[in-house]
C-alpha cells in the first residue's frame, strides 16, 4: 500500500518524531479514506497509533478496516438511536394531545352528570317520568 511505502522511505530520512506525526497524518488519510468521519478521526487515532506500530504492515491495513467497519456500524446505531428518540418525542407529544382531550371530555362528563342531577331533583321528576 502506498502509506505504508511512503512511511518506510520517510523513516529513512526523519527523526522518530518526524516519522511519528507522519505516521499518523497517514492513519488519518487512510482512516478517512476508509469512511471514518474526520471529526472521529483524532480520538480513535488515539486509541490505534499504538497498536499500528507494534503490527507489520500487512496487519496494520486488517486493524485500520476493524476499525472502519466498527465506526460504520457505530454510525448506524447512533442513527438508529436517534430515530427511536425522535418517535419516542412523537409518541409523547401524542400522548399529551390525548391526554388533553380525555381532560375536556371529563370536564363535558362533569357538566352533563350536573345536569342530570339537577333534571331529578327538579319538579318534573317528581311525577315519576323517566328522563331520557
Amino acid at each position: 500500500m502506498r502509506w505504508k511505502r511512503l512511511l518506510r522511505w520517510r523513516g529513512m530520512f526523519a527523526s522518530n518524531r518526524q516519522v511519528q506525526s507522519v505516521r499518523t497524518l497517514d492513519l488519518a488519510v487512510e482512516l478517512r479514506r476508509r469512511g471514518v468521519a474526520p471529526g472521529s478521526c483524532q480520538a480513535i487515532l488515539s486509541a490505534i497509533e499504538a497498536r499500528v506500530a507494534l503490527v507489520s504492515p500487512e496487519k496494520a491495513d486488517g486493524l485500520l478496516d476493524g476499525v472502519a467497519l466498527a465506526f460504520e456500524f457505530q454510525q448506524g446505531s447512533q442513527l438508529q438511536l436517534l430515530r427511536t428518540i425522535r418517535e419516542v418525542q412523537e409518541v409523547e407529544k401524542m400522548m399529551g394531545a390525548f391526554s388533553g382531550e380525555l381532560s375536556k371530555l371529563d370536564e363535558v362528563l362533569e357538566v352533563l352528570s350536573t345536569y342530570v342531577r339537577r333534571m331529578r331533583t327538579s319538579r318534573w321528576a317528581e311525577d315519576g317520568d323517566v328522563l331520557h
